[in-house]
This record gives structure tokens, C-alpha cells and sequence, in this order.
């Protein structure tokens, strides 16, 4: 991790590495802390919630199997698996390498379902 200061003596600007815990303070007395590992951002403001996101994709895997047809399909649900494994240990990395081969199958399945989390982290990984 690496700090720098980002203009007036109170502000400061983290670069943080993954499953890293951050403390920043500011001003006099006053401290945040923020779990890395807890979220994956992937170039946005908004963050997804690891916990919700593995939760969403066992739901979205289990839907997968109902409706695969094809071979695509079933390399698609593999990845989802993957993909909420990597979740599990919070490898966002490996997250968002997994959900690439999800496709626009498994994303019109999550959308289907109303699983926020895992459609807008297969959005976020179809776009890097």
C-alpha cells in the first residue's frame, strides 16, 4: 500500500493492493477503515458486495443447469462456478476473468432473476 498527499494536509490518496485492510486519517482523531477484499469496484463507482455476489451467482449457476441446451451453456455455468469460487477467497481478479465467459447467456439469466450483484459484475467483466 502506498500513501500520498493530495493537496491540503488532510487529504491523502491510498493505492491499495488486493485483500489489503486500509486506515486512513483524517484530520484530528478521526480514522476510516475499508476491507479491500470485501468489494470489487472494476473501474466504477459502485462497488459490488463480495458476500452478496457469491450468494447471487450459487443462484444464477443453479438456474444455468436448468435452462442449458448447448455445450456454450454448460462452459458458461462452469465459469460461473469458477467465478463464485474465486468470490469465496475474494480473488477479484479471477472473479472477473470468470465472468467474461458467462456471456450475454448467463446475463439475460441474471437479469431474468433480479440478481443485481451478478448482473453488474458481468456487465463490469464483459467490458474489460
Amino acid at each position: 500500500m502506498s500513501c500520498k498527499k493530495t493537496g491540503n494536509e488532510n487529504n491523502y490518496k491510498a493505492n491499495v493492493s488486493r485483500s489489503s485492510e486500509v486506515s486512513i486519517a483524517q484530520g484530528m482523531g478521526v480514522r476510516s477503515s475499508v476491507k479491500a477484499r470485501d468489494r470489487i469496484t472494476a473501474g466504477s463507482a459502485a462497488a459490488i458486495d463480495l458476500k452478496t455476489l457469491v450468494s447471487e451467482l450459487d443462484q444464477l449457476r443453479v438456474a444455468m443447469r436448468a435452462e442449458a441446451r448447448v455445450l456454450e451453456h454448460d462452459e458458461a455455468i462452469a465459469s460461473v462456478g469458477q467465478a463464485q469460487k474465486a468470490a469465496e477467497t475474494g480473488n477479484e481478479a479471477s472473479v472477473m476473468d470468470r465472468l467474461k465467459s458467462a456471456g450475454k447467456w448467463g446475463l439475460g439469466i441474471a437479469e431474468k432473476l433480479a440478481l443485481t450483484a451478478a448482473s453488474e459484475a458481468i456487465k463490469k467483466a464483459m467490458t474489460l
